[in-house]
């Protein structure tokens, strides 16, 4: 084990059977052993440094060792902030300068939610990709569409009706569409 002072401060993350790991300042390491808490244990002398861990569960582990100088960051945050409940989550966010209310939660999701990714779709390179494919493939079949009228036309003048009608029905239908999806848009709450 790296050789540690009564003035360091360490963080330490207990995993039982597994090992421990540590941290000092830029500094992290893990020992792999069955038994962390009796390395623990030998590096709790009178010379040992602040131990700083996440929560109770560490503590918990290391009930009944001499640790006289430790900080438990979640009763810290409790204390500073006062409030009783403080997931090791919500005390990180805080730390890291990030909006509690920005992290992820777990559900059930739905067919009918709002989408987590709040991005312009038009941000999206594949979208962008796809619609190009799409307007190239538009636009082919239009061309090719032209052409045969011209040659269709010189025997019945009323088939260049029927492309006019079937894309007017096809704005109409798709304009209806975007006048729902504007309508049921619940990000704009209306008072």
């Amino acid at each position: 084990m790296v050789p540690l002072t009564r003035s360091d401060t360490v963080g330490i993350a207990l995993a039982p059977g597994v090992g421990v790991g540590f941290a000092r300042g830029d500094d992290r390491w893990s020992v792999a052993t069955a038994e962390p808490v009796a390395l623990i244990a030998e590096a709790a002398t009178a010379d040992a440094p602040r131990w700083v861990w996440w929560g109770r569960e560490t503590s918990d582990l290391l009930a009944g060792l001499p640790i006289d100088r430790c900080w438990d960051v979640a009763t810290v945050y409790r204390f500073l902030h006062g409030t009783w409940k403080a997931p090791i989550s919500v005390i990180w966010a805080v730390l890291q300068g990030l909006d509690p209310d920005s992290l992820p939660t777990m559900g059930q999701l739905g067919l009918l939610d709002a989408p987590v990714d709040e991005r312009p779709w038009y941000t999206s390179k594949m979208v962008l990709f796809v619609l190009s494919l799409a307007a190239l493939f538009v636009l082919i079949h239009v061309l090719l569409l032209v052409r045969v009228l011209f040659k269709v036309h010189a025997v019945d003048s009323r088939v260049l009706l029927y492309p006019i009608v079937g894309l007017s029905a096809s704005a109409i239908v798709g304009g209806f569409a975007v006048g729902v999806h504007k309508l049921s848009d619940t990000s704009k709450k209306i008072d």
